[in-house]
């Protein structure tokens, strides 16, 4: 009975080394992955913020296409006396304006 216990200790002891082994690869791999998501999290946090830059940069840049375009029309109004044509986001493909009575 002593030999079939100090064999069966082997086996126990030989099973709990390799599920030792199993775990501690599986740690090893959790630590991997919660590095990769922590970092995949980090790049879509940045690409967040750039494309909320860019759109508020398109938004600036399409009020000073407006702005520049009012101030371009009044001076050719002022210079020509008739309106500029070919407003920007018109569809107007003759360049004439709908109201041409000014």
């Amino acid at each position: 009975m002593l030999i079939g216990c100090l064999v069966l200790r082997e086996t126990t002891e030989s099973k709990l080394a390799r599920m030792r082994t199993a775990l501690m690869s599986l740690r090893n791999q959790e630590r991997g992955l919660e590095q990769q998501i922590e970092n995949l999290q980090k790049t879509k946090s940045h690409i967040n913020e750039a494309m909320s830059r860019a759109q508020g940069r398109q938004s600036s840049i399409g009020h000073l296409l407006e702005s520049v375009y009012a101030d371009l029309e009044k001076l050719y109004q002022h210079l020509r006396g008739e309106r500029l044509p070919g407003a920007p986001g018109s569809e107007d493909e003759d360049g004439e304006e709908e109201d041409d009575d000014e």
